[in-house]
């Protein structure tokens, strides 16, 4: 047998080996259609995963969901983007699990209403060629966004340092699908016009080593690693590149966050947490010059040519487009000849005007100066909630998103929100505090009458019942707000049977109230009466790193008409941020629940990423039912938590204090334009916990507190100056009361409500302390 038989056999071999090796050991990514992506290789853990495998595993995840808004771009529009969701939470975003604006959909909201989702598909050096391939397979004529928002720089045409289309991740992520799509013809494009790139892709079009020789590559390098791993296991060595997946020069462009080896992606950390922050500024400008040094006629044109084809295909898939030139600095832009940056930005605005899209061009804007910028093109925080706000600006002005029939608009709903849920999923997984309050809430056809705001200080009036009536020894605290002591003080001050709420909401200071009622009480849905229950606590806990990470803010702020209001939440983040010490956080969960879902049929999942404030370590906790149950004999043992309340009262003068008295004000005024009788009470606190405050501040916070209120028409009732009854025996610690002290709060409350009602207290003696009263 000749040389040239044998080495032909064993090459066809080889390659029936290999497409086979590769078959096993590759897993596929599964698209609506069951045609499949196939990843790169089936990687264990400590692989370091690419931007855009991320990004389209989370994609497919949300098909069933689709994003109501896609953004693309590169790292000029994940990085703001990222970096201002940052600083909104208060948390470290991860890039890796994060891809959505969260503020975005606030500030649209608060525009105009709208629940929105959306999804952030911006990857590190996109160009117009990856654009165009994500819009035709993941973007496509049936669940096509309803717009499209693309930021561009002048880069993603003109990289010296981009050699042909087909070198991308996203290409080699997508290209077999396109294949199989829409046949190997509509590969050409991407192949460019050199001779090489011409052979490697005839080459890969018969062979399938070649078609699949990175996988292949990299799998069987892995299967190496693996055996080098367990005879080197003393030194903890790998053989495995950790960067292979993403370029270094995308590394250096990603200025604003910081890239973790040991959890494998970028992350973006709140301003000042280590440093990173608005004085942060790095010089990349050598990096641009290798990137603008020599004009490639042939990227340009063929860049174009993707654009163009990108905004005829999001025109005829009836997706709006919106076309940002993104902002960049003088310096960066001076690298670049004057007639090479007048056809690229004349190629937008033309471009974008032929096929309708809008067009926002940031670069030419007055709004963004060298500050707002962490490295030549790469805006830092304070540019990126810039960069956000004037986009939601430019959506709303324009009416690129138009209502949805499944968004309905608080003021005017006619049927309350399905928080519908399986029994199952209740019993296993549960739901959080705030989620059960909701469903407590609309669990009749009607109202509630009245509705008792607070935090868990109101656990004790929940509780309470179980000490009072012999038909009721034991409460499921999880999902029963109902007191009925309180009803029974009611029926005897106002002589009429009224059905009670106890909305005790978890941590919940002045805001989580607000936030809380504006998204539940309507006009044609609200209850007869509102308690709202205070302490100083509630204005100026020192322990709460941002209102707007609270569990309450995060489940209720995007069904609320924050309006206005959401100025009151952004400064709070802004000013109190700059006066935290830098704590530890940590990155891991000690939970193995998922994350919270809400399975709340209104609208998207904003805010599912947020960890709470109070527990940098746990996710909200979420609760199933009997896992709180309370009886007559709860809560009776005395723990002394000063220590804590120094801490929480350690600056009673922040500028939180006057945000949240804002906060109320707001609250009260929302309450009176539904027509809501409302009582203001100043809940009971132990004398120790009291003189942890100074006696200026109780002055200030009486005053404030009582000229709002008048201001409002509502009554400030502080009951523990003008009821005085309790002691400590009705105390659970130096802040909440026991079961003792929650039957003595309810008639307080009653009375203030008797007298908002314009009632004279009748039978207010009446006996109702003894067991088995009823």
């Amino acid at each position: 047998m000749s040389r040239f038989l044998t080495a032909s056999i064993l090459f066809v071999l080889l390659n029936f080996l290999a497409a086979q090796t590769f078959v096993f050991f590759n897993p596929c990514f599964q698209l609506p259609n069951n045609q499949k992506i196939a990843p790169k290789v089936m990687l264990p853990q400590h692989h370091e995963h690419s931007c855009m495998e991320w990004a389209l595993t989370d994609f497919l995840k949300q098909k069933d969901n689709p994003a109501s808004i896609v953004l693309l771009g590169s790292s000029l529009v994940m990085v703001p983007i990222n970096s201002a969701d940052a600083n909104l939470t208060q948390r470290i975003i991860d890039s890796a699990l994060h891809h959505k604006s969260i503020l975005l959909s606030l500030l649209i909201h608060s525009l105009n209403h709208l629940v929105v989702s959306n999804f952030n598909f911006a990857l590190p050096g996109m160009m117009p060629s990856d654009a165009y391939l994500i819009t035709k397979l993941l973007l496509g004529d049936k669940d096509h966004p309803e717009l499209i928002i693309y930021g561009i720089g002048p880069r993603d045409f003109i990289d010296n340092l981009f050699t042909v289309p087909s070198t991308t991740d996203t290409y080699f992520y997508l290209h077999k699908q396109l294949a199989r799509q829409y046949g190997q013809q509509s590969l050409l494009p991407y192949v460019g016009q050199g001779l090489q790139s011409r052979l490697n892709y005839l080459l890969e079009q018969q062979f399938a080593v070649c078609q699949n020789k990175e996988e292949i590559s990299n799998t069987f390098y892995f299967q190496l690693d693996r055996v080098f791993r367990s005879i080197a296991s003393d030194s903890g060595s790998s053989l495995y590149r950790k960067d292979f997946s993403i370029p270094q020069i995308e590394k250096s462009t990603i200025s604003n966050g910081l890239y973790s080896k040991e959890l494998d992606h970028y992350l973006f950390f709140p301003p000042n947490k280590i440093g990173w922050g608005p004085n942060h500024f790095q010089k990349n400008l050598d990096e641009y010059r290798s990137r603008y040094r020599h004009f490639n006629i042939d990227t340009f044109t063929s860049q174009t040519k993707f654009f163009l084809d990108f905004l005829q295909l999001a025109a005829k898939n009836k997706s709006k487009v919106l076309i940002v030139a993104m902002p960049i600095t003088s310096a960066n832009r001076e690298l670049i000849p004057k007639y090479v940056f007048s056809i690229y930005k004349e190629n937008l605005r033309v471009l974008s005007k032929q096929f309708g899209a809008g067009f926002l061009d940031l670069d030419s804007s007055s709004c963004f100066c060298d500050k707002d910028f962490s490295d030549t093109v790469h805006l830092n925080t304070i540019g990126g909630n810039k960069f956000v706000k004037l986009i939601a600006d430019y959506v709303v002005q324009n009416k690129l998103i138009e209502p949805h029939p499944f968004v309905i608009n608080k003021l005017s709903n006619s049927q309350p929100i399905d928080l519908s849920s399986s029994d199952e999923e209740l019993k296993t997984v549960g739901k959080i505090a705030s989620w059960w309050v909701a469903k407590s809430y609309f669990a009749q056809p009607t109202p509630p009458d009245i509705v008792v705001l607070g935090n868990s200080q109101l656990g004790a009036v929940q509780g309470a019942d179980t000490s009072v009536f012999k038909d009721r020894p034991t409460i499921d605290a999880t999902g029963d707000h109902r007191s009925r002591l309180l009803e029974h003080d009611l029926k005897v001050l106002l002589n009429q049977r009224w059905r009670t709420l106890i909305a005790g909401l978890p941590e919940a200071m002045v805001s989580d109230q607000l936030v809380f009622s504006r998204a539940i009480f309507s006009e044609k849905y609200h209850p007869k009466a509102v308690v709202i229950t205070l302490s100083p606590r509630d204005f100026i806990d020192n322990t709460c790193y941002s209102v707007t990470s609270s569990e309450v803010f995060t489940f209720f702020a995007k069904y609320a008409h924050l309006g206005s209001d959401l100025d009151l939440f952004l400064s709070d983040q802004k000013v109190y941020t700059k006066q935290r010490p830098i704590l530890p956080v940590s990155l891991k969960t000690n939970s193995s629940l998922p994350m919270e879902s809400y399975s709340v049929q209104l609208g998207e999942n904003d805010f599912s990423e947020i960890f709470s404030p109070l527990r940098l370590n746990k996710q909200f906790q979420r609760i199933r039912p009997g896992e709180i149950i309370v009886n007559s004999s709860t809560g009776y043992v005395f723990r002394d938590n000063t220590e804590e309340y120094k801490r929480r009262y350690k600056r009673p003068d922040s500028p939180r204090f006057k945000m949240q008295l804002h906060c109320l004000e707001s609250l009260l005024s929302y309450l009176k334009q539904l027509h809501i009788k409302v009582v203001v009470i100043g809940m009971p606190l132990m004398k120790e916990n009291k003189e942890l405050l100074p006696k200026n501040f109780w002055k200030l916070y009486n005053q404030q507190i009582s000229e709002i209120c008048h201001k409002n028409g509502v009554d400030w009732l502080d009951i523990d100056t003008v009821w005085n009854t309790f002691s400590k025996k009705d105390f659970l610690d130096t802040a909440h009361l026991n079961l003792s002290g929650g039957r003595q709060l309810t008639r307080p409350i009653a009375v203030g409500l008797a007298h908002a009602f314009g009632f004279v207290m009748a039978n207010g003696s009446e006996q109702r302390d003894g067991q088995g009263m009823f």
